[in-house]
């Protein structure tokens, strides 16, 4: 993103960390000969790491199975409210309300961008969901599959992305997977880093993602160098090289975790005011997210 985040501390619902869980993610799989799987369909549950044997078998993940209340479960994630512009004059409300999040009936997680009602402190209110102390992921591979919404889209923002768990914004790192704005015909990926904040952008073109169409995102962590995947194709390599003057490449921390953040937002920085052109309500899908670790 081209912009700084809110850097200040957010409320939480939900509940604390699950051990199991956090377990689980510090475990390395084997190496596979697996073949890279390419295209929008979803992977196999089972498929070991989907852009090849770098990464071994599969290590966590949600696949949004109906609940019996509608929720997301609360082992893996949590919600960040308010209407605080998030660092970036955004315009929405972030709640927990069902009527912003939900898992529907089909095994997808919903996220809903609405006009804001009378009760609503913004014009919007959308949602936010976090695995912030609850699970976190280090080297290796994270994928989410994602539906986003269609034309006309002025002034949304879906994104998945990942932060530094417990560390302060910039120093710790921020991959930002996927972000689009504005139902454009493509989306960016982006890192930052600090102590003096920098940031490499890169703006895909190479096809539609707002095309009511499901579509893969990835990135790949290692050590020296960050891979992004869009529907199994690498589209984008960043290493220190690229690290300017005053910066630090953050992801050389072994111990390093990063929790997941799925959000959409509304107005802000980077897509605009919005021209009351869009189509609201707006979901943004989301069929599963996975780990695979990094292979030892």
């Amino acid at each position: 993103m081209r912009r700084p985040r809110q850097r200040g501390r957010l409320a939480i619902a939900g509940t604390a960390l699950a051990t199991a869980a956090a377990a689980a993610l510090l475990v390395n799989g084997a190496v596979g000969s697996a073949p890279q799987i390419r295209g929008a369909a979803a992977v196999p549950a089972g498929t070991r790491c989907p852009v090849g044997p770098t990464c071994g078998p599969l290590t966590w993940q949600d696949e949004f199975s109906p609940t019996t209340d509608g929720r997301p479960n609360a082992v893996n994630w949590g919600f960040e409210l308010g209407a605080t512009g998030w660092g970036n004059a955004e315009l929405q409300e972030y709640t927990a309300a069902r009527a912003n999040s939900f898992i529907a009936d089909d095994g997808t997680l919903r996220i809903v961008t609405r006009p804001g009602g009378a009760d609503s402190a913004s014009p919007y209110t959308s949602a936010r969901l976090v695995s912030r102390d609850r699970v976190s992921v280090g080297y290796g591979y994270v994928e989410a599959r994602v539906k986003l919404p269609t034309q006309p889209a002025s002034g949304l923002w879906p994104a998945f992305w990942l932060r530094s768990q417990g560390e302060p914004w910039p120093d710790g790192g921020e991959i930002d997977v996927m972000e689009t704005v504005n139902g454009s015909w493509g989306y960016s990926s982006n890192i930052h880093g600090g102590p003096t904040h920098w940031e490499q952008y890169r703006w895909h073109s190479t096809g539609t993602v707002n095309d009511g169409e499901w579509h893969r995102f990835g990135v790949l962590i290692r050590p020296e160098r960050l891979e992004f995947f869009h529907d199994g194709q690498l589209v984008h390599t960043v290493t220190p090289a690229g690290v300017p003057a005053g910066g630090r490449w953050p992801f050389d921390v072994p111990d390093r975790r990063y929790y997941m953040i799925i959000n959409m937002a509304m107005g802000g920085a980077y897509p605009g005011t919005p021209d009351g052109s869009a189509t609201l309500p707006a979901t943004m899908q989301v069929d599963y997210v996975r780990y695979w670790a990094l292979a030892e």
